[in-house]
């Protein structure tokens, strides 16, 4: 991807705030930004199905690495910055010796986000943290921490630690790493060298048991039914929540199976809208005699449109935007856009009668003004120029109607990795 010309610096932003920024950043450098607004919607879907995930995590043994990192920062009595700085110098070790055994592909730039700050809100969700907060205010805290554990004497001479005393993590997982099943670091704070991604017995079950205590706070998500049996299946390789393999005995409720029908024709329209938008760029570009490998992404569209026309004609969309009210998740013009843009393609005869059709790319004209009325492409040269179809083409060429994966490959991984732990055979060693 050719270097934009922007950038990006931070104020004194919340934690979620830069959160979001950061991975709207990582959209951008794989192409696959959200141009016409629908990422709230996205997220509702997300959060419902794969909760305590984010786009940019990788592997499930992070839920791991990250609090036995943090309890280590602990037990040396650091606070605030000194803590911070460990933290990252543990990290930076962590992902050097998974680097050289293969176990992670890392960039050779700079990375700039650290395993504690990426898996910071799905600890808290998992509550495997046990507070509702920040990042930075752990480090700011963790004196107090260690104020709560210090211990009095009472009259008979014992030692007690205060009434206020507390634990940041899941007492589960602290029996888990006293016991040795878990990863162990070493009393100078560090991995060991054969350290890898696989998760051990003891700590498969109990990723395992937090998402299905999370099921049980927030109503059952695809991942918690995934992890529905004693000794799961480890699943094939899915893309998308409705490739799921879900257990018959599972807790897939109707009202989950309504959802999973509701993001897969959400997936399939987006696409569609999309591929209409960046013909009007790739056209707009050409009409500003901008550089352009491909004047017409008709082909993309009639592969779209012979894969989806038909699903989309039996789609409830009122039931749909129902939902999408009921989670906070429609936002002004949303419900008008995705109306009159299905209708015109259920009235439609042809696909490329619809692909053309002017009403069709007002709609989408109107649908990026207003989502992006200072940045809008189709009305700015320069952010026009940022823009190029090779930047996005590998999600037009691969033979799916769909757009939106709602974060199943990340879940696709955790659960496969969860599962694999769970059924290991050396577990009465782990």
């Amino acid at each position: 991807m050719p270097e934009i010309g922007s950038f990006i610096g931070w104020i004194d932003f919340s934690e979620e705030d830069q959160k979001r920024a950061r991975d709207y950043l990582r959209a951008l450098d794989s192409g696959t930004i959200d141009e016409l607004g629908f990422g709230i919607m996205r997220d509702a879907f997300s959060n419902v199905f794969f909760p305590a995930t984010s786009t940019i995590m990788t592997h499930a043994r992070f839920y791991i690495f990250v609090p036995v990192i943090c309890r280590y920062v602990e037990s040396e009595g650091l606070s605030g910055e000194k803590a911070r700085r460990k933290t990252t110098q543990m990290e930076q070790h962590l992902r050097k010796l998974l680097a050289e055994g293969s176990h992670i592909n890392i960039r050779q730039e700079t990375v700039k986000r650290y395993p504690s700050s990426i898996y910071w809100n799905g600890l808290k969700e998992l509550r495997i943290f046990r507070f509702d907060w920040s990042q930075k205010f752990y480090f700011d805290h963790i004196f107090d921490y260690h104020l709560s554990r210090k211990t009095i004497v009472d009259d008979d001479k014992m030692y007690h630690y205060e009434d206020r005393c507390y634990e940041h993590w899941d007492a589960e997982l602290i029996r888990l790493y006293n016991g040795g099943g878990t990863v162990e670091i070493s009393e100078k704070g560090s991995f060991d060298d054969d350290t890898g991604i696989d998760l051990t017995y003891g700590e498969a079950r109990f990723l395992r048991s937090r998402f299905r205590e999370l099921a049980g706070r927030k109503g059952p998500s695809l991942m918690s039914c995934l992890l529905t049996k004693e000794v799961p299946e480890v699943p094939e390789k899915f893309d998308y929540p409705w490739e799921c393999s879900i257990q018959e005995d599972s807790e897939y409720i109707e009202s989950l199976k309504n959802l999973v029908d509701h993001a897969e024709k959400f997936s399939m329209i987006t696409k569609g809208a999309t591929i209409i938008y960046y013909d009007m760029l790739v056209k707009k570009r050409i009409s500003e005699d901008l550089p352009s490998p491909q004047n017409d992404l008709s082909e993309y569209f009639k592969m779209w449109w012979d894969m989806s026309r038909d699903k989309l004609f039996s789609w409830n969309l009122d039931k749909f935007i129902d939902q999408m009210h009921e989670r906070g998740a429609v936002r002004w013009g949303d419900d008008t856009f995705l109306r009159q843009f299905l209708q015109l393609l259920l009235d439609m005869d042809g696909g490329e009668k619809f692909f053309y059709y002017e009403k069709t790319r007002m709609l989408v004209r109107e649908r990026e003004l207003k989502k992006r009325p200072h940045k809008s492409r189709l009305k700015y040269k320069k952010y026009l120029m940022q823009w190029e179809l090779e930047q996005v083409k590998q999600h037009l060429e691969n033979n799916s109607p769909y757009w939106l994966n709602y974060r199943a490959d990340i879940a696709s991984r955790f659960v496969k990795q969860i599962a694999a732990g769970i059924r290991r055979e050396d577990w009465r060693d782990a």
